[in-house]
């Protein structure tokens, strides 16, 4: 009989682990330093640094953030599936499938935040010293396809 206690109680608990595992709070959060520096996202102007991209996880984002006078930094952030979401396949949870999906818990970006870091060169132009992301032309080329 415990043992069937422990199975509904599983049963229970586990539908919707991603929903209930992840710290997804749709948003995508984007930084530089120094802030202020114009973020658009798929076309679109989000806003200055820093700022919470809102959005469904569902979908990859070509972010492009820009400061006068320094170059464009432009990546596409991928929309990768949770991994909780497979809990549910595992235990048989089709209602927390259902739940994962409609929540948005289902997928997620990876890295989970955007970061740049703008500096001077030598000759006293902006430049782009650094990002936790790497643009690489043949994302922005496969995303535009």
């Amino acid at each position: 009989m415990r043992q069937i206690y422990i199975i509904a109680i599983i049963f229970l608990v586990l539908p919707g682990c991603a929903t209930m595992m992840s710290d997804n709070h749709h948003g995508y959060p984007v930084f530089s330093t120094p802030q202020g520096a114009l973020v658009t996202v798929n076309g679109l102007p989000h806003g200055h640094t820093p700022v919470i991209i809102t959005t469904d996880p569902d979908r990859d984002l070509l972010i492009t953030i820009e400061r006068p006078s320094c170059p464009v930094f432009q990546t596409v952030v991928a929309s990768t599936t949770n991994p909780w979401t497979f809990g549910n396949i595992l235990i048989g949870g089709i209602v927390g499938l259902i739940i994962d999906s409609a929540t948005g818990a289902m997928y997620q970006y990876e890295p989970r935040s955007l970061t740049v870091l703008y500096g001077e060169s030598s000759h006293g132009t902006c430049m782009i010293i650094g990002s936790n992301i790497i643009a690489q032309s043949t994302q922005l080329a496969d995303w535009r396809r």
